[in-house]
């Protein structure tokens, strides 16, 4: 897995895939981008100390527990047109176009974001 990430986020998310994804035998490669502006938020080390517990613990426990998605969308499912439509955005410094259209994802069906 490429995770993509900013120097602020680098810590917490490199320890967080690595233990979550690692734990189940995928590799986790980290490419650093820099951020553009003023940076949306530090993390704290408390609040890094505490992600990496909970996902040490989440690590040991997903070895027997393995719960089940029943609202999974795959990727050529995606309706871009109608998830801009429900109001979702890129973030902006990703520098991700939202533009996609339904077509560039050759959907057979509406693939609206549903709230959790």
């Amino acid at each position: 897995v490429q995770l993509i990430t900013s120097g602020t986020h680098l810590p917490r998310a490199q320890w967080m895939g690595q233990i979550l994804l690692g734990a189940h035998g995928i590799w986790v490669d980290t490419e650093l981008v820099q951020e553009k502006g003023i940076p949306g938020n530090l993390e704290s080390p408390l609040k890094t100390g505490i992600d990496i517990a909970r996902s040490l613990v989440w690590a040991l426990l997903s070895q027997v527990i393995q719960p089940r998605c029943s609202d999974l969308i795959q990727l050529t499912d995606v309706d871009m047109k109608a998830w801009r439509e429900s109001g979702f955005k890129c973030e902006r410094q990703g520098g991700i176009s939202s533009g996609a259209t339904r077509g560039e994802f050759n959907s057979p069906r509406s693939s609206a974001p549903r709230a959790i």
